[in-house]
C-alpha cells in the first residue's frame, strides 16, 4: 500500500488512502470515535495481555457503496477491507476500519480485534456515543 502512512507516538498507525480528501483532523477524530468509550479501552488492554499484541492501526478511506463486497478507495483502486484486515491481522492488537460500510458488511478476524462503522459514519453520531460502532474478538465474534 503506497498510502500516506503517518506514524503517531509509540503504538498507533494510521493508514490514510485519501488523506487530501479529508483534512488533518481525520485521524484524531477516528482514533476519539473509535477509542475513547472506557469499555474499548479496557477491551484492547485486557486483550494485549492475553495475545502479547501492540499498536493500533488505523484505515481511513472512502467506502464503496452497492457492492457486494466491502471496498475502499487505495489510490484510485479499490481494495477489500476484509484483504486490508488479514495484511494487517496479528501485527497489531486492534484495527480501526474508519471506512463507510453502506451495506452493512460483516468481517472477520484471526488475531486482532477490529473495529469497524455498522454503516456509513457520521461523525457526531459516533463521537456522541459510539452506537454506530461494531466490535469483533477472533474467537467469540461481534460483540455489539
Amino acid at each position: 500500500m503506497k498510502s500516506k502512512i503517518e506514524k503517531r507516538g509509540k503504538y498507533l498507525k494510521y493508514f490514510e488512502t485519501d488523506y487530501h480528501d479529508f483534512g488533518p483532523d481525520i485521524c484524531r477524530w477516528a482514533r476519539a470515535c473509535f477509542l475513547r468509550k472506557k469499555s474499548v479501552k479496557e477491551l484492547i488492554k485486557m486483550w494485549r495481555k492475553k495475545t502479547g499484541l501492540k499498536g493500533v492501526a488505523i484505515l481511513v478511506s472512502h467506502g464503496i457503496p452497492r457492492t457486494r463486497k466491502w471496498f475502499f478507495w487505495n489510490e484510485n483502486r479499490r481494495k477489500l477491507v476484509q484483504t486490508w484486515i488479514d495484511e494487517n491481522d496479528g501485527s497489531y492488537v486492534a484495527l480501526v476500519i474508519a471506512v463507510c460500510n453502506p451495506e452493512r458488511r460483516r468481517i472477520t478476524s484471526r488475531k486482532s480485534i477490529v473495529l469497524h462503522a455498522v454503516n456509513n459514519l457520521h461523525h457526531p453520531v459516533i463521537a456522541e456515543n459510539g452506537k454506530r460502532i461494531r466490535i469483533y474478538v477472533p474467537g467469540t465474534g461481534y460483540l455489539w
